[in-house]
């Protein structure tokens, strides 16, 4: 039921067209890893490319790399390249005088 909403929302507005590669931002979470496998159905089906980001801001101690390393399997279980940066988001936010 999902996957049929999400892509009657992608064809609704034109999101995504056929042949297209696309870069999904792949947190680990629920939400990202749910547009993920939707996307992974529609792959075949529309010809796509899936490409997945990881950001680990180094926020959360243990979890953050957990996350990371989830993500890291679940892309290589399905053959989906995956790009991983690590950013230490306190140490920037210190350094430029803002919340981090």
């Amino acid at each position: 039921m999902i996957t049929e909403k999400v892509k009657k929302t992608i064809l609704d507005n034109c999101l995504i067209e056929k042949g297209e590669h696309i870069v999904i931002g792949l947190s680990g979470g629920p939400d990202s890893v749910c547009l993920f496998h939707i996307l992974l159905q529609l792959r075949e089906e529309w010809d796509i490319r899936l490409y997945a980001v990881h950001i680990n801001h180094g926020l959360r101690p243990g979890a953050a790399d957990e996350d990371q390393a989830y993500v890291e399997q679940l892309c290589a279980a399905y053959r989906v390249a995956c790009r991983i940066f690590s950013f230490d988001v306190g140490r920037i936010a210190k350094e430029l005088g803002i919340s981090g």
